[in-house]
């Protein structure tokens, strides 16, 4: 979120489920807000040439994510100083 410049701590939490000393589940949680969504596919839709090589693979045992955390995180701040970004991010939290 600080890349989206919103003073928010995000929670993700993982819950393993193990049988027999093996992993046989992963399952997410999280509290995103939906503008960090927004952010997302307004990167891969606007900025597309930022993500491509350093995100290419990512969810299928690809490389690092290093790569693509940090093109996306440049990507979040272009969208937070563009015409897209709301004027109230923040706003589905006083719901």
């Amino acid at each position: 979120m600080r890349a989206l410049g919103i003073p928010f701590d995000v929670t993700d939490t993982f819950h393993v489920t193990f049988a027999n000393g093996q992993i046989v589940a992963v399952r997410t949680s999280s509290n995103d807000l939906k503008v960090f969504n927004d952010a997302e596919e307004w990167v891969r839709r606007k900025r597309p040439e930022l993500v491509k090589q350093p995100c290419q693979g990512y969810f299928e045992g690809g490389p690092t994510p290093e790569l693509c955390v940090q093109a996306m995180v440049r990507g979040y701040a272009e969208f937070a100083t563009s015409d897209d970004f709301p004027d109230d991010p923040m706003k589905e939290l006083a719901k």
